[in-house]
């Protein structure tokens, strides 16, 4: 008989902050081959309790013989057939593969925790077995900062880009697309669109935002789409049209050039706003 199960995939305990191993993708556990016995138990027993009533966690042995460095971590698989936690049954499987207990424990301290998410297993008729696992580790204090303000930078580079290619269209305009006071301008427009967001972006970030959009070049076409992305965004107009008035003005006079250009921007924005009421 051959029997294959997927799990629920049930995420990891909200309280704490997780990032997934090997970039989300499911990882075999090893040494299934050493407790095949065990693991058809464990398969057969899952195929029968049915969708949340079977999984998998993670059991540290820290004075595993055959880890010199104490990050062995057992793979145990569990399955519940009536509603009392005594009749849940478990059974030893493998153990995550040693460059994966390595990533998720070696040097940290104090020791995170390990969730483990049952991917799929498969019990064939010769005997064959296989279980596949999606592996999650806590996340460090700095690391969840780290991860929110790259978070908050992406956020902020995706809502600023519509902006930015209109203000890199004037830039390329007056034939110095990195002028010290057009890049200044274009930085405090991107410092206003984190204000209105509420987003809390280092300024590095902000500096390599606006570094990489005094590279681009956009078409018409390019930059009356992104009027039309904005056009319905109030706050995103505003200090678009306030940082485009001031980059017409960066050299202490308007640009006739620039301001009609900002004309078209503005009977672009109308007219979408028109349609959308």
């Amino acid at each position: 008989m051959t029997i294959k199960i997927r799990g629920d995939r049930a995420p990891p305990p909200a309280e704490k902050h997780w990032r997934k191993i090997n970039e989300g993708m499911s990882i075999e556990v090893a040494g299934l081959r050493y407790r095949r016995d065990e693991v058809a138990v464990f398969i057969e027993g899952a195929a029968h309790a049915g969708i949340g009533r079977f999984g998998v966690e993670a059991r540290r042995e820290p004075n595993n013989p055959h880890s010199a460095n104490g990050t062995a971590t057992a793979v145990d698989g569990w399955w519940r057939l009536g509603s009392l936690p005594l009749s849940t049954n478990r059974k030893h499987l493998g153990y995550l593969p040693q460059w994966a207990s390595h990533e998720c424990i070696l040097g940290k301290a104090p020791e995170p925790a390990i969730f483990l998410e049952l991917y799929s297993a498969y019990l064939g008729f010769d005997g064959f077995v296989d279980v596949d696992i999606i592996v999650h580790v806590e996340m460090s204090e700095s690391e969840a900062r780290e991860i929110k303000a790259e978070a908050a930078a992406d956020e902020l580079r995706r809502r600023s880009l519509p902006g930015l290619k209109i203000l890199a269209r004037m830039a390329a305009m007056s034939g110095r697309p990195e002028n010290p006071g057009e890049m200044a301008v274009m930085r405090g427009y991107v410092e206003a669109r984190a204000r209105d967001l509420g987003l809390d972006v280092r300024a590095g970030d902000i500096n390599r935002i606006v570094e990489a959009a005094t590279g681009l070049a956009p078409s018409d076409q390019a930059v009356m789409t992104s009027v039309r992305n904005m056009a319905t965004d109030d706050a995103a107009l505003e200090a678009m049209f306030r940082a485009g008035i001031a980059m017409g003005r960066v050299d202490g006079v308007e640009s006739p050039e620039e301001i009609k250009f900002l004309s078209r921007v503005l009977a672009t924005a109308r007219r979408r706003r028109a349609k959308a009421t």
